[in-house]
């Protein structure tokens, strides 16, 4: 035998011996090993959602043929009092979406999106959800 297979079947008896050892450790205390169970099984599961969301909302890419070539449009008015926030600027309405895709010569398509409220269906009923 070569040395390296000596010391690999050594590795494996260890491990054996190893297991058995704790797992008669483990029957001696059930309530350790049942809190030591709980306690794994949490910290995978939250570990598992954790990751699912964080693909889902940052490593996965967008939806979009080209999500490098998106980009954020906003505008001001600055004497329309009332129609404009300080933060969110002026709020696009259907008419002006369609005149902007009308004299549109810069981009491919234009669309909007607006987080202030969505309904949510797939359920018994619709609801509205806002955002806090």
């Amino acid at each position: 035998m070569l040395a390296s297979q000596i010391i690999n079947c050594n590795a494996v008896e260890t491990l054996a011996n190893d297991t058995r050892q704790a797992i008669r450790s483990l029957r001696r205390s059930p309530f350790f090993t049942i809190v030591a169970l709980l306690t794994l099984t949490i910290g995978i599961g939250a570990s598992t959602a954790v990751f699912t969301v964080v693909d889902a909302v940052l490593l996965k890419p967008l939806p979009y043929p080209h999500p490098d070539e998106l980009v954020a449009l906003s505008h001001s008015a600055p004497g329309a009092q009332g129609l404009a926030a300080a933060t969110d600027g002026l709020q696009m309405s259907p008419s002006m979406l369609v005149t902007y895709r009308e004299h549109n010569r810069s981009f491919k398509a234009l669309g909007v999106w607006q987080p202030l409220a969505a309904n949510v269906t797939g359920g018994p009923s619709p609801s509205r959800c806002r955002p806090r």
